[in-house]
């Protein structure tokens, strides 16, 4: 089915499927850091395994949108990660929701934009299917590290365990 689709909007998906897949790329870098012999946390590396597939999903959601709508895909090379030497929990959950952020403003955008060139089709879509999930990723990380600042230490590997082990395996479902 043809929807009113200006080529902003168009051109717009297209990058945030580019945004969303390097996002998860990111997330598998810093998900088999935290699964590192030396590191070993288990739990860790399940949610940001778990944030990497969710990003692969939600791009490949926007790619299926795009497919629906009659409209061309635009794929580029996925940049390499800009670090890949993760310095331990605190700093990876910190690049996570840094990350997150700019997500959440390119989605933000992404919404504007369709809401001013009239596409409320798109405009409901990202609503209902990413900005509402985006959001509580959010939370759930600015919930980490506040954790992390107020009850352990940042930079402790014994700390680093505890919260592996009673925040991510309890407090993640």
């Amino acid at each position: 089915m043809f929807y009113k689709y200006h080529p902003d909007c168009q051109t717009a998906v297209n990058n945030q499927i580019q945004l969303q897949m390097y996002a998860s790329y990111i997330y598998l870098s810093m998900a088999f850091y935290g699964g590192r012999e030396d590191v070993a946390l288990q739990h860790f590396t399940s949610f940001l395994l778990n944030r990497s597939q969710e990003w692969k999903v939600s791009a490949e959601m926007l790619l299926r949108m795009q497919n629906n709508r009659g409209r061309s895909i635009t794929l580029r090379d996925i940049i390499k990660p800009d670090r890949d030497d993760w310095q331990g929990v605190f700093q990876t959950l910190e690049c996570a929701f840094h990350l997150e952020v700019i997500i959440s403003e390119s989605l933000l955008d992404l919404y504007q934009l369709a809401i001013s060139k009239g596409d409320l089709h798109l405009g409901h879509f990202l609503k209902d299917q990413c900005l509402r999930k985006q959001l509580q990723t959010l939370f759930t990380l600015n919930r980490f590290l506040t954790n992390m600042r107020d009850r352990w230490s940042i930079k402790d590997a014994l700390n680093e365990y505890l919260f592996d082990k009673f925040t991510l395996h309890n407090g993640v479902q």
